[in-house]
Parts: structure tokens; sequence; C-alpha cells
């Protein structure tokens, strides 16, 4: 008897553990979330009318969708009803528009980031159609790629050459640094260089300002081209990464200041 009810109690201990992790593993797996992040009012359909969410420029690390519906809902009832599951999730009301005309108030406009830099957006958008709203709910993900390995810079180096000029009718200045304190500066620049996740995008008026930093070591060497008049940099294995005071640092090794020439 003694026996058996070891057995039984081991057997229940067995099934508690599995049990604890079993639900450890579900708490601690991402959830999916049905449908487009939240899954629309009941009564809702999705709507055969177009409405465009907004307009962003074109990059690869940026990702665009949206979802339409018809719901029987005020605009203020969806953004009561969108609101607290939004915060759920992590976000925020970031802005809030309207648009009309002269007979008032034809759509209404919500904005919701999470993340750092606002990679992470949401825009519901609504429109009154007599009894009904017609509505989207447009997503804005940017999602960088991580930076290569092979452009970041090792501690340990021999030697730092700078080549720069201020503009196409200034000469090139070269300087060679020969110490850790005097590319101490340069060195943690480019390491924390992020990548260039905007696309296509404008640039200042291009004077011929440029420069370029290379890094030798007994291991190898790593190079990167500065283009301040758009802000970004050309790295080691051919990684585009944004200027984020390389420049700066250049001008301040060349002796010249950081600014464009007009």
């Amino acid at each position: 008897m003694r026996g058996r009810r070891y057995l039984v109690f081991l057997a229940s201990m067995v099934l508690l553990a599995g049990g604890a992790w079993l639900g450890a593993a579900r708490a601690g797996a991402p959830q999916r979330m049905a449908g487009f992040l939240v899954a629309p009012p009941q009564n809702s359909a999705p709507s055969s009318v177009a409405v465009m969410p907004y307009e962003t420029v074109s990059s690869p690390y940026l990702h665009t969708t949206s979802r339409s519906y018809v719901a029987p809902l005020t605009p203020q009832e969806l953004y009561a009803y969108y609101l607290p599951r939004l915060r759920h999730l992590g976000y925020r009301l970031q802005g809030y528009g309207t648009a009309g005309n002269r007979s008032g108030t034809s759509s209404w406009d919500w904005s919701f980031t999470r993340g750092a830099g606002m990679n992470d957006t949401v825009l519901l958008t609504v429109e009154r159609d007599g009894r009904k709203s017609v509505y989207s709910l447009a997503r804005e993900l940017i999602v960088a790629p991580a930076r290569p390995k092979a452009s970041i810079v090792p501690a340990t180096l021999e030697e730092v050459t700078v080549r720069a000029r201020q503009s196409a009718s200034s000469p090139w200045v070269t300087r060679t640094l020969r110490t850790p304190d005097a590319w101490r500066h340069l060195l943690a620049v480019v390491n924390a260089l992020p990548v260039d996740t905007r696309g296509a995008h404008g640039c200042l008026a291009d004077f011929g300002a440029a420069a370029t930093v290379r890094f030798i070591a007994k291991a190898g060497n790593w190079t990167f081209t500065v283009d301040p008049a758009c802000g970004s940099v050309l790295g080691p294995a051919g990684s585009h990464l944004m200027d984020q005071g390389l420049w700066s640092g250049v001008a301040t090794v060349a002796g010249f200041p950081a600014q464009l020439a007009p």
C-alpha cells in the first residue's frame, strides 16, 4: 500500500511539473493577433470602397499593410474600440486630425506609434457614410536589417587616414592619425552609424564636399566614404549607413568648419 501511494504521489508531481512547464512555454511564446493587428468590431464587413491610408517614400525596409471595413459605428466609437487594444500592444496616440468641407467634418485620422523613432506606426482613418463608417487601419513598419559584421572596425588599429574637401573648388586635405587618442572619436562614430533605412530621399545642394576615412589594421582595412550633402555613408561590405557625426568628426580632423560650403 505504501508503495502504491508513493507511485500515485510521483505521478501527480510529474503531471504538475508538466502543466507548469507547458504554461510557461505558452506564456513565453509570441501571441498571434487575429487578422490585421486587431480584429475589427462585430458586425463589420470588408469594405469595397478604397480608403487610401497615407503616402510614404519607398524603402526596401518599409512595409505598409492596410485593411478597410464598413462598420455601423461612429468614428468616435471606432476610436474607442481600437484605442485600448492598440495600447495593449504597446502603441501610444501620436496625433489626431480631421478634414472636411463647408458641410462639416468628413473624415477623422488618429495615428499611433511604438518603438524608437516611430518605426512602427498605425493610422486609423474613418469616413462617415450615412449611418455607417467606412474606415481603414494601416500599418507602416520599418524593419532595418542588422548592420554587417564586416563593417564594424576593430579597436586594434595601426593608423587611420582621413581625406576630405569642403567643395569641388577646395583642395583635398589628407591627415594620418597614428595614435589611439587621435582616432578614438572617429572609431566610436563609425561603429555607431545606423543602417540607412530612408530609401529614396532628398539631399542638400551638392557643392562637391566629400570625405574618405580609412582604418588600417594588421587584419585588413575598412573604408568609409561620406556624402555630407545626402547625410549618407558607404561602408565596408557594401553597407549603406546614415551619417550621424562622421562628417563633423572628419571636418575637425581636417581643420575646416563642419557646415557645407555655400
